[in-house]
């Protein structure tokens, strides 16, 4: 498969998952929710829990399209084409042959978060995963052919890596050890040119860490309480973190590592030819990566693991698999074409399971958040009269669908207590929202939360309450309905 065929393979894969996506709903899924509430305020950090890159990309796109599930789509499966293009041109230097390039990067629709995952959610990951493939492709150009502009372009890739998310560090220190492993790679990290990757990196990243800095916000701390596993001892520490890998890796690498063990069983003899540059480093950057992940929990710092975190462990183990194959010669054509027709198949029936998903409801009454009639409840205020400045609403999804519904109103939730926006610049009313459906009466945190972090009180004896009715999205006029329940509070402060 020549690459103008991979483009257009990868365009129609691509555009047929965002045209399931339009057609399915229009209400934002998880992960969009939280970048949706964010898009508010350009600020240098958003809680500190993920680095502020997407969300500044995001903002971009809202100014440029407006807010809504256009320019979520827009960013996700943009940088989807852009990892996979990126990948594709890695592969081709490193196997160079574009059936074998096609075929390494087709094998990332194997694994779970790349297959299925990065169409539901993974806003992070999605982008860190771009740079992590660009990264890749810089590496490589450097290591054949290093100029000043290479060495430039690889800093940009790690500082806008480490902007992505935090664990883009990880991936980066592999690539780093597996390149110290060979001659050429020393020599390429010994030029004097390599100042210049890391003055490119410190640019993109220094005032992300500075702002940190002045923060005290801790990296070693967030690590520490995400991937810690809590107050066991050494020892349990230590098995419960090889019990959490060993079950990470089995989830992201299945069914991928069944297929390969199914169709090229040559490719797993433990003794093959030495492999060139550029296959070493990728088989190499697996292993250092997994070398470090297990360091970390015989050191007891890791005692637990999701398959989610594992990318920049294992982002280039399918190249790396490919390069294990050719060196075996287990490619044969007939076993090539069985597995991208193995490929084929479990793409579609992940196509097919993502309409599903979004059919449930009216088929067989399996309603999901995305069938919550939040454009309904927004025409039905609008009907009302409503002209909301400020809305506080009670979770994340209440308050990211409001967000883009209502694009001039000021969105805040006690779901994210840390991030306030600016405050409205036009007078309306001041709303707290929550599902009615769940309880009649305003949730106590959401009336704490807009009472001391906003100052919104209702008043005594003259509150409204509001509460609107609307069929889930796909059901008919019998229903079922979902309820929103809203409370209008006297503005404390002037507004427009």
């Amino acid at each position: 498969m020549d690459e103008r065929r991979f483009l257009i393979v990868l365009w129609l894969w691509l555009a047929a998952h965002a045209l399931v996506r339009v057609l399915g709903s229009p209400v934002l899924g998880v992960d969009d929710v939280e970048q949706a509430i964010f898009t508010q305020s350009l600020e240098w950090h958003y809680g500190f829990r993920q680095p502020p890159l997407h969300t500044w990309l995001l903002i971009g796109l809202y100014e440029l399209l407006g807010p809504g599930l256009a320019p979520h789509l827009v960013l996700r499966y943009g940088l989807l084409f852009l990892t996979a293009v990126a990948l594709h041109r890695a592969a081709l230097r490193v196997l160079g042959e574009p059936r074998l390039a096609a075929a390494a990067v087709i094998g990332y629709t194997l694994l779970p978060l790349y297959g299925f995952g990065v169409h539901q959610g993974f806003t992070h990951t999605t982008l860190q995963s771009a740079f992590m493939a660009l990264g890749f492709l810089a590496a490589l150009q450097v290591l054949e052919r290093p100029t000043a502009a290479g060495y430039a372009v690889l800093g940009l890739c790690v500082g806008l890596g480490t902007l992505s998310k935090y664990s883009f560090l990880l991936y980066a220190a592999a690539l780093a050890l597996a390149a110290l492993t060979r001659p050429e790679g020393r020599a390429r990290l010994r030029d004097r040119r390599m100042l210049l990757a890391v003055a490119a990196a410190a640019v993109v990243v220094g005032p992300f860490l500075a702002a940190a800095h002045r923060e005290g916000f801790s990296l070693a701390a967030l690590a520490a309480g995400t991937v810690g596993g809590g107050e066991a001892g050494y020892a349990e520490r230590v098995r419960a973190g090889l019990v959490s890998v060993a079950r990470a890796l089995a989830e992201y690498l299945s069914p991928a590592w069944l297929v390969a063990l199914a169709l090229f069983p040559r490719a797993w003899r433990p003794r093959l030819p030495g492999p060139g540059a550029g296959c070493a480093l990728a088989r190499r950057s697996v292993a250092f990566g997994l070398g470090l992940l297990l360091a970390g929990v015989a050191a007891g710092l890791v005692g637990y693991v999701k398959q989610r975190w594992l990318p920049p462990v294992l982002f280039l183990a399918p190249i790396a698999f490919a390069c294990r194959a050719a060196a075996a010669h287990a490619l044969a054509p007939a076993r090539l074409r069985a597995y991208l027709a193995t490929a084929a198949v479990l793409a579609g029936l992940v196509l097919v399971g993502r309409v599903l998903y979004f059919a449930a409801g009216p088929l067989w009454g399996e309603w999901k958040r995305v069938h919550v009639p939040y454009p309904a409840w927004a025409a039905d205020m609008r009907a009302l009269g409503l002209r909301p400045a400020v809305i506080v609403a009670d979770d994340e999804h209440l308050a990211g669908n409001l967000r883009v519904l209502f694009p001039r109103a000021r969105v805040a939730t006690p779901h994210y207590a840390f991030y306030l926006p600016p405050p409205p610049r036009r007078r309306g009313d001041c709303l707290l929202a929550w599902r009615a459906d769940r309880t009649a009466d305003p949730p106590p945190r959401l009336l704490a939360f807009a009472r001391e972090r906003l100052g919104l009180v209702p008043e005594p004896g003259r509150e409204r309450r509001i509460y609107l009715r609307a069929p889930l999205i796909g059901a008919g006029p019998e229903g079922p309905f979902a309820r929103l329940g809203l409370l209008r509070a006297r503005c404390p402060f002037a507004t427009g």
